[in-house]
């Protein structure tokens, strides 16, 4: 069973840090979910893995938990978090660049938070590819990193959260895409806004339709490197996994949110 990403506000809350974007006052009020459900709706369904959907999503797990993906043969759905289920993914490219820190989001690189996360310092990590033409598209969610982990307006969040299954008392508007998922075919919007995103499926994935891109040193090793020698924490890690594949275009974006 592979370990699906938890929201990244989830982590950070544990870890000690009050808010991934403490330096940026929170925006949820301002975002009319309404207009940009409205705004989807005239989109063709048969068009949405062709122009609405990123071509491919990446997953992260351990070496240990990919061994055990093979054996079932299936990447498998992991438990709740912050009342969503299932498969946790990223585009490459908004992970590069729009989960880096920035005036607009915050301080806190929430690649490297990613990655200490799911290692868990100790083990290699594998950088899983899966081609999202073989999805359910109607199935798969996006929601915005950016304001998952907003925490501005986290005891409100919280109380939501700590009463959701005992009152049934539906959340505020401004979570409900925190709390039930987006539509993917609107993280064209969520781009526009140059917001970080995650993808979330809710079904189990066929291991054959499941590529492996490459590996990842642990965290903890990774992070003693670069203080001995001074290179470059992330550039080293994705440069590493990402040799030789198509994927390897991307590196450019990662090493221009360093400049």
């Amino acid at each position: 069973m592979g370990i699906n990403i938890k929201s990244i506000s989830s982590f950070v809350n544990k870890i000690g840090v009050k808010s991934i974007l403490e330096t940026r006052p929170s925006t949820i009020s301002s975002i009319n979910f309404n207009k940009l459900e409205l705004a989807s709706k005239g989109c063709a369904e048969k068009t949405i893995g062709k122009h609405l959907v990123p071509k491919n999503l990446y997953h992260l797990t351990t070496k240990q938990n990919y061994k055990s993906m093979l054996e079932d043969g299936i990447l498998d759905v992991g438990g709740e978090q912050d009342f969503i289920q299932g498969i946790f993914m990223f585009d490459l490219v908004n992970f590069f660049k729009r989960w880096a820190p920035s005036k607009a989001n915050g301080a806190i690189d929430k690649r490297k938070i990613l990655l200490k996360y799911v290692s868990g310092y100790g083990d290699d990590l594998v950088l899983l590819k899966i081609p999202t033409k073989e999805l359910e598209k109607k199935n798969l969610l996006v929601r915005s990193v950016d304001r998952a982990s907003s925490l501005e307006r986290r005891k409100e969040f919280v109380e939501i959260e700590k009463n959701w299954k005992k009152t049934g008392v539906s959340p505020k508007n401004e979570f409900k895409h925190l709390i039930e998922g987006d539509a993917a075919k609107n993280s064209k919007f969520y781009k526009k806004r140059k917001e970080a995103i995650e993808f979330i499926y809710p079904d189990e994935i066929d291991m054959s339709k499941v590529e492996k891109i490459g590996t990842i040193r642990p965290y903890q090793d990774l992070l003693i490197n670069e203080m001995n020698t001074g290179e470059n924490f992330l550039l080293k890690a994705f440069k590493e996994a990402l040799k030789g594949k198509p994927e390897e275009k991307a590196m450019v974006v990662l090493e221009n949110s360093f400049k």
